[in-house]
């Protein structure tokens, strides 16, 4: 789910003609990625596991400030949460 909102996210962005930012949030997230992995493996003795939760985290850092980002607009692209819906119609 974080990737998909990332990603989903980053293209929203991305359409409004700015590449900077999406290329920012995933730089944050790469090194807290970085971060994590050296923290599980070193200090909490994890292996891999630990950096399968350090990417998690990461990507979870990403969907988050690329939320943020979009809530924080104030044009057309802006996100509000009470708009948002799940449609009902599958075709």
């Amino acid at each position: 789910i974080p990737l998909v909102t990332y990603n989903m996210n980053a293209g929203i962005i991305r359409a409004m003609g700015n590449s900077r930012v999406p290329m920012q949030i995933q730089l944050v997230g790469g090194i807290t990625n970085v971060i994590m992995d050296y923290v599980s493996i070193r200090y909490f003795g994890m292996g891999v596991e630990g950096v399968a939760w350090a990417t998690m985290l990461s990507q979870g850092v990403a969907a988050v400030l690329s939320t943020l980002y979009l809530m924080k607009r104030d044009a057309e692209y802006q996100l509000q949460w009470k708009r948002v819906r799940i449609s009902g119609y599958f075709a």
